[in-house]
Formats: structure tokens, sequence, C-alpha cells
């Protein structure tokens, strides 16, 4: 009966867990200490800048874009400003075919086109005129 007994001990049931299988298991669930070190040496290099600045970048890269596109400055700003002041983003959709899509999609009126006849006004123009002798405005004829 004692060989048994014995036998019925050293069966493995499953359920017990040796100390080497938790020690994988601990290992498996930290991170690397490596990636932690790295990330730790890693030095991000930035300058904090005056609203003066700032504001004097954003004027010099209006002006830089400026002189390749041939917009006006403003419509300049509002574009920087719609591609996040990225200006090869502005550069790559400026230049693409469809620059109509692009100034609708920056909800700009695009300068290059050409605004709608006046005869359109000539229609429907003032229906008075001011006299020149007594300066009073008086309906047209």
């Amino acid at each position: 009966m004692d060989t048994g007994d014995d036998e019925l001990y050293d069966a493995d049931s499953g359920n017990e867990s040796s100390a080497e299988d938790e020690d994988e298991l601990s290992i498996s669930l930290e991170p690397e200490s490596s990636s932690r070190e790295k990330l730790e040496t890693e030095e991000f290099h930035y300058e904090v800048l005056s609203t003066e600045q700032i504001v004097q970048h954003m004027v010099d890269c209006i002006r830089e874009v400026n002189t390749v596109v041939q917009i006006p400055p403003t419509i300049t700003r509002i574009l920087l400003n719609h591609f996040k002041w990225d200006k090869e983003k502005l550069y790559e959709r400026y230049y693409d075919d469809d620059q109509e899509a692009l100034f609708k999609e920056a909800h700009i009126i695009n300068p290059y086109k050409n605004p709608p006849s006046s005869s359109k006004d000539s229609r429907f123009g003032p229906r008075t005129e001011e006299c020149e002798i007594c300066l009073m405005t008086i309906p047209k004829n």
C-alpha cells in the first residue's frame, strides 16, 4: 500500500505549477527593459517660441509660399492654415490638376476664376440718381 500511495502523490494533477513556469509567465508579462531605457534616453528637441516669434515665423512662411504660388497673401494664409502649415502638402495639392477642388475644399473663392459679367448689374442698376445741382436723390427716368 505504501507504493500505491507514493505513486498517487507523485502524479501531477495539472493544477499545480512549478516555480519555473511562474518565472516564465512573469518575464513574458513585463515590458522589455531595453525599450523602457530607450524611451528614457531619447531626448525630444523643441524650442518654446514667444507670440512675436510665432507671428514672424507665420509671416515668413506666407511670404515663402507666396513667392512660389503667386496668389494674394490672405488666400495663402488661409490655404496654409487649411493644410496645418505644411508647405509641402500645400505645394503638392496646389500643383495638382484640380485647383478648383483645392479652393472649394478650403472654402475659398478661386482668385483665378473670372468674376460674373457686369451685364447683369447694369439691368438691375440703381433706380435713383443724385442731382448735381441740388444734391437731391431723384428717381431715374
